[in-house]
């Protein structure tokens, strides 16, 4: 018995160190930082999410792209109040059929923060500054 017990627990070793078996790896991708998928600069946006000359200032609006689906809009909505959300518009995100575009606005408290949680969202690929048409 105690041998049987001995071969097992050799077997297991054997196949825990040359990696057949990744105990607790999953299928886990590296992590990406959040503040990678914001593709412009915060610098210029003064404590109110503002920038611009004094006699000017004017927020500053982006736009991200999120599956078709009521629970990632709610998600979205539930960390960014300002979030409208356009089901069927590309926006220049040129998002999909199956996906929605989100504009919201840097003139909100803790707009950094709430720019840090959309960008950490798994589904939000890119968060745009929006360029509205005149």
């Amino acid at each position: 018995m105690r041998s049987c017990k001995n071969l097992i627990l050799m077997i297991t070793v054997v196949v825990l160190v040359s990696g057949a078996v990744r105990v607790g790896a999953g299928e886990e991708k590296p992590a990406i930082d959040p503040k990678s998928k914001i593709t412009f600069s915060l610098k210029e946006l003064n404590d109110s999410g503002l920038y611009g000359p004094p006699d000017g200032l004017r927020a500053l609006h982006y736009e991200f792209c999120i599956p078709a689906d009521p629970q990632a809009a709610a998600q979205v909505k539930a960390i960014d109040p300002s979030i409208v959300i356009h089901e069927g518009s590309q926006g220049r995100s040129k998002c999909s059929r199956e996906e929605y575009l989100c504009i919201g606005t840097t003139h909100q408290p803790e707009f950094q923060a709430v720019l840090l949680k959309l960008a950490s969202l798994p589904f939000v690929k890119q968060i745009n500054q929006c360029f509205f048409e005149k």
